[in-house]
């Protein structure tokens, strides 16, 4: 049975197949609604005479550009030999270990692909910590100085001051300076979907539980907007900090490969 593509397939469609797994797609959710909408592209790829189960999307926003395959594996592979002449030259990708040999038959990834967890949290699994003193307090664009002197030490930040805009961030501070922080890549409550990001503490303001507390605040700012997923990304190697996501009541939902490719010669 033969595979029919949509290259660029309308929202009803995607959002159909994205909330099949919802703790996978939490970031391609927020894709489907505006800013982010005007710069993604969903292919999808069904049998003949079925509903599609197998897509890609490729986000080229001005500040990041993602290629996100899921689904079946023939279906991907039908969209990567449709689409090929259109898929951008360079981009970060996320793909599951299922998808890695059809996707680097078309992109070469450069050294330091990571392997990483997606993990989940909704409100029924989601357990703040009884007591996290000191409080953190929300954060917002005034803040935006403080952030950039906060992450300059995070070697993975991928932090920028739109993301205050609508965003969920949250610090502790001492003596007017942030020792910890954490916020939001995506809110989309009207998809029911948010993820959490740039969670980091100060080295030497570590061990004392504000990373757990940090989280904990965005999170239960996202469950309140109505973001009934929570999906955050780590490093399969971080022990420290999935133990404390863990501790959240955030599990593990999948592993997958993150890191920037470039696109192989075409033919």
């Amino acid at each position: 049975m033969g595979w029919h593509v949509t290259p660029d397939a309308g929202t009803d469609a995607a959002r159909a197949l994205l909330n099949r797994d919802r703790a996978w797609n939490g970031y391609a959710l927020a894709d489907l609604e505006q800013p982010f909408r005007q710069y993604s592209r969903f292919a999808l790829a069904a049998r003949e005479g079925e509903t599609p189960s197998a897509g890609c999307l490729a986000l080229q926003h001005p500040a990041i550009t993602v290629i996100v395959p899921q689904g079946e594996g023939e279906g991907v592979a039908a969209i990567f030999a449709t689409i090929a002449g259109d898929l951008p030259r360079g981009a970060e990708l996320s793909v599951r270990a299922g998808h890695r040999q059809i996707v680097e038959r078309y992109y070469a990834p450069r050294p330091g692909l990571h392997e990483m967890l997606r993990m989940h949290t909704d409100a029924a699994a989601f357990h703040p910590p009884v007591a996290s003193p000191p409080r953190p307090r929300a954060l917002g664009r005034a803040d935006a100085a403080a952030l950039f002197d906060l992450y300059a030490g995070y070697d993975e930040n991928v932090f920028r001051e739109e993301l205050l805009d609508g965003g969920c961030f949250f610090g502790v501070e001492a003596d007017g300076r942030l020792l910890a922080a954490g916020g939001t890549h995506v809110v989309c409550p009207g998809e029911g979907a948010g993820a959490v990001g740039n969670i980091f503490t100060r080295p030497e303001a570590r061990g004392r539980g504000l990373a757990r507390a940090v989280t904990a605040a965005v999170t239960a700012a996202l469950l309140a907007k109505g973001c009934r997923d929570v999906v955050l990304n780590v490093r399969a190697d971080n022990a420290p900090a999935i133990h404390v996501y863990a501790a959240l009541g955030y599990r593990e939902h999948c592993r997958f490969w993150e890191g920037w490719a470039e696109r192989r010669p075409l033919g």
